[in-house]
């Protein structure tokens, strides 16, 4: 995604179900010179959410506002309606991601397709962005944001 606000910023999602190993994900991803972050997926709404959150982070890390250690945790912090980062993280971070997972890369093309073969070397299988929706779990979601029915 071009990232207007942020020009030289370039935004790269990709979602990924059939995981194994969360911890060795992360701890390969974070080696990474522009790895921004990991969401549990079925904690995001939709790309716009995802967009948001990192555009969020862009600004607080150029405000010096972050309330994070690092613009890793400050994506996952961003995207969820709590103040406090351990309900963040909890929510939207690795602890509880079993089934899909969208990783933030700041990454040309090259380094996006290391990664996906990284990834896929561990089982992770990847989908389309428009897919997401489909891994979104909006019971948990419901709960988190404290929305009713009506």
């Amino acid at each position: 995604f071009r990232n207007e606000l942020y020009p030289d910023k370039r935004i790269n999602l990709a979602l990924f179900t059939s995981l194994s190993n969360n911890q060795k994900i992360f701890d390969i991803l974070k080696e990474k010179e522009r790895f921004l972050g990991i969401a549990n997926a079925e904690m995001i709404v939709s790309l716009q959410h995802a967009l948001i959150g990192i555009n969020r982070a862009f600004y607080n890390q150029s405000a010096y506002k972050m309330k994070t250690q690092n613009i890793t945790q400050e994506a996952v912090y961003c995207l969820s309606p709590h103040n406090q980062i351990k309900d963040a993280m909890e929510y939207f971070g690795l602890k509880n991601c079993r089934s899909a997972l969208l990783i933030f890369l700041d990454a040309g093309d090259q380094e996006i397709q290391e990664v996906k073969e990284v990834l896929g070397s561990l089982g992770a299988r990847e989908m389309e962005l428009e897919d997401l929706v489909k891994v979104s779990d909006f019971e948990k979601i419901r709960n988190v944001f404290k929305l009713s029915e009506s």
